[in-house]
């Protein structure tokens, strides 16, 4: 017996938050945005074979938390019959949208920054309605896969700590049309920090993926574009931004957006597809932390160097990683101190570590917490026995920090200062996400 015919639909909604509303991504800095330089977006995609139904939900936001993507899928399940297992919720992890953490560190509230209840309560509203308008959209349609590339020869991506070290390039991209041939939506996945808009800037912004969605509003009037961000970890602009203005946040959208509108255009499309969910878990090892004088101690020499590079008026590379590397220790040193309190670190409800695999056809998209370093990104997508299979990170919630490469734990650069897992959560991670594919891929024949 043949498959049913797949129906997908697809609905859209600003999120941009009211003026005033503080924006999150730069630890220890208070920004009151002083308004919006382009909207953020959320949207909902819904696909349904006849037997099961699925919801892609992105949105130009930072994260979401654990205990938020639960409330929040939850309420889906009541309103639309789509079960909260088989609903991925994604942020873009922009630093120029809204705070959406709801704990902090008695120095940042000490600091003047603070939890924006009142936009989370409504943006959970608003997403609600928006899976809801979604699954009213319902119709026919045909659903393509593929991959393009947009990288150094472009003069954009790469890796935070080495201009030469190991970079995701790939442009993943989902295309659906109606039955008419008429598309409804078009989904892009790329790896890199959406932080061509740094700590000056105060205007809400969606940073690249935003000029993404632009430079395909332009080929593709009136199709909804959702971004999905792949490797966060240790892929930056850093060492490949001219500046850090509007207009490199354009060359970068432009970049991205033109290979993501040819591979377009190259997909071949399929009116059925297998759609399964299967979700797992594990519990990260934590890392030994350093009594709080050691850290103390240490972060003063950062700050001593800090001062001379900017004495000195070294390169901005430079001088960035010194200030990220004291960062990171004093992520560490906090934490630290909570422990010597005998108080719970923020973060012990993101674990265990949660990981959901979603087949659509021969593809996979892979949901992992938090932001993940690029090699076990790809370890993913390349062991997957799907392809293309898309891992895709800040989704469904967060974890207490980055999930980091053994060598950058040994340099203790900012990410592993951050963090407060060992390295091996990486391997977990891998092995979890291709045990998962390895059952999804015996869910249905086609």
């Amino acid at each position: 017996m043949s498959m049913p015919t797949l129906k997908a639909g697809i609905a859209q909604v600003d999120v941009s938050p009211p003026e005033g509303v503080q924006l999150q991504g730069y630890p220890y800095q208070t920004r009151e945005n002083t308004g919006i330089h382009d909207p953020l977006y959320a949207d909902c995609l819904v696909l349904e074979n006849g037997e099961t139904s699925v919801a892609l939900i992105t949105a130009d936001l930072v994260f979401f938390e654990r205990a938020y993507t639960r409330e929040l899928r939850s309420a889906i399940e009541k309103k639309t019959g789509i079960p909260a297992e088989n609903i991925m919720l994604s942020g873009s992890h922009t630093h120029s949208g809204p705070r959406m953490v709801t704990k902090l560190f008695e120095s940042e509230i000490n600091q003047g920054l603070k939890v924006e209840w009142a936009y989370l309560d409504n943006l959970r509203n608003r997403l609600v309605d928006l899976a809801v308008a979604a699954q009213g959209n319902l119709k026919a349609a045909r659903i393509g896969f593929g991959r393009g590339r947009a990288g150094a020869e472009q003069g954009i991506g790469g890796n935070r700590q080495d201009p030469k070290g190991l970079a995701d390039p790939a442009v993943g991209v989902i295309g659906i049309q109606d039955s008419e041939d008429r598309w409804l939506a078009v989904w892009v996945k790329y790896s890199l920090h959406p932080t061509i808009l740094q700590v000056e800037n105060k205007l809400v912004s969606a940073d690249y993926p935003g000029a993404i969605r632009s430079y395909l509003g332009k080929t593709r009037p009136g199709v909804p574009m959702m971004f999905a961000q792949g490797s966060t970890g240790d892929q930056s602009s850093r060492y490949f931004r001219k500046n850090q203005s509007f207009a490199e946040v354009e060359r970068f959208g432009t970049a991205i957006g033109r290979e993501a509108d040819r591979v377009l255009d190259t997909l071949v499309l399929s009116d059925r597809a297998c759609l399964a969910v299967r979700s797992g878990e594990f519990m990260p090892e934590w890392k030994e932390i350093p009594p709080v004088e050691e850290l103390e101690e240490r972060v003063d020499r950062y700050w001593e160097e800090l001062r001379r590079l900017e004495a000195e008026n070294a390169p901005y590379v430079q001088r960035q990683t010194c200030y990220l590397d004291r960062l990171g220790t004093e992520y560490t040193l906090a934490h630290a101190r909570l422990k010597a309190r005998g108080e719970p670190f923020p973060w012990s409800d993101e674990v265990p570590a949660k990981v959901q695999a979603l087949r659509i056809g021969s593809a996979c998209l892979v949901g992992l917490p938090g932001e993940v370093f690029v090699e076990y990104t790809l370890a993913i997508e390349d062991g997957s026995p799907f392809q293309p299979t898309f891992a895709v990170t800040c989704a469904n919630g967060l974890l207490p920090g980055y999930v980091v490469s053994e060598e950058a734990a040994e340099k203790k650069v900012f990410e592993a200062g951050v963090s407060m897992m060992k390295p091996s959560a990486g391997r977990m991670l891998v092995d979890t996400s291709l045990e998962l594919c390895a059952m999804l891929e015996k869910e249905c024949h086609e």
